[in-house]
């Protein structure tokens, strides 16, 4: 199935820089976004990609899947929210070489963990404590929970 653009979402597809889509539920934003997206990656030599971050898991999945359908091989492109794109990219890959490898880890929400591992972890939800405390921080409890 083909989609017919109109001029404004032609000009969107194929602007060169940034571009920021407003538009009525229902007008074609993510049609254009993924159509943007399988440009840039048609570009990229194979151990490139784009990211692709949005609000939600939702949207992130619908979006990687539009984009399969149209260009099966995505290279090594990221979709995800920014706290996936955090973890995928940069904690999982890095934190073994501060606490070791963990073969078996396991991604839990704080809300899902039991009420006292959540009383133990308490200090770091606070946002405020943790940046201004950040340099003295040893993390122990969350590596210990790591280890778990």
């Amino acid at each position: 199935m083909s989609i017919d653009f109109t001029d404004e979402q032609i000009k969107a597809i194929s602007y060169p820089g940034n571009v920021v889509l407003t538009a009525c539920p229902g007008s074609g934003k993510t049609a254009v976004i993924v159509e943007r997206i399988i440009n840039d990656i048609s570009l990229c030599n194979d151990y490139h990609g784009v990211i692709a971050i949005s609000y939600t898991n939702k949207a992130s999945e619908e979006l990687r899947k539009r984009c399969c359908k149209l260009l099966p091989d995505i290279k090594s492109s990221f979709f995800g929210t920014m706290d996936k794109f955090y973890l995928n990219e940069i904690v999982y890959p890095y934190i073994k070489h501060f606490w070791g490898k963990c073969e078996n880890l396991v991604l839990m929400k704080f809300k899902d963990l039991n009420e006292d591992w959540q009383k133990y972890l308490n200090e770091y939800t606070q946002y405020s404590n943790i940046c201004d405390n950040i340099t003295t921080y040893s993390f122990e409890k969350i590596h210990q929970l790591y280890n778990k």
